[in-house]
């Protein structure tokens, strides 16, 4: 699936995410061409979300802060896993993911993260540059057992054929 030109005045231009207790988990899309006024050109999470985002392409988002994922509010985390991102843009900071909560909390798996726009190894300096703002940052250890499960699908017979088998894995 696909979130695509959409645009917010305020936050996440594809998906604000922001009622105390709200999981929600996206995998295998693509987030493409969404800009919000303020926060999270792609993805905001607030107020005690739970956000998965699994096996996503996410290009030319904009915001001011955070085109890819604004992170906000006591109890709110995200996991990022297997994230390809290109052409993300925002004007203030935090170009991929702002924190705007020391008690929100972000699990990423840096290993398995891409910047196309990157020439060079995604290290230490990247990632300064990368995640900006505050948030309790944990290691991909401490992301949801979830990655590992997901069953992918591209057709509707694989998705029949993935629900015969395990309907709690299906995406």
């Amino acid at each position: 699936s696909s979130f695509q030109n959409n645009t917010a005045n305020n936050n996440g231009g594809a998906v604000n995410i922001v009622t105390d207790g709200t999981t929600v988990k996206f995998n295998g899309c693509s987030v493409i061409v969404n800009t919000a006024g303020a926060n999270g050109g792609a993805f905001y999470a607030g107020s005690g979300s739970k956000s998965e985002l699994y096996n996503l392409t996410v290009t030319n988002n904009k915001a001011l802060y955070g085109a890819v994922l604004y992170i906000t509010g006591i109890s709110t985390e995200a996991a990022v896993v297997d994230m390809t991102v290109s052409g993300n843009e925002a004007t203030k900071d935090g170009y991929i993911i702002y924190g705007g909560s020391s008690k929100a909390v972000l699990n990423i798996d840096k290993t398995s993260f891409t910047d196309s726009d990157e020439q060079g190894a995604l290290d230490a300096a990247y990632w300064s540059m990368a995640i900006a703002g505050t948030v309790s940052l944990k290691s991909a250890d401490a992301a949801p057992e979830y990655s590992k499960t997901a069953v992918k699908v591209s057709t509707a017979k694989e998705l029949e054929n993935a629900i015969n088998k395990n309907s709690k894995n299906i995406n």
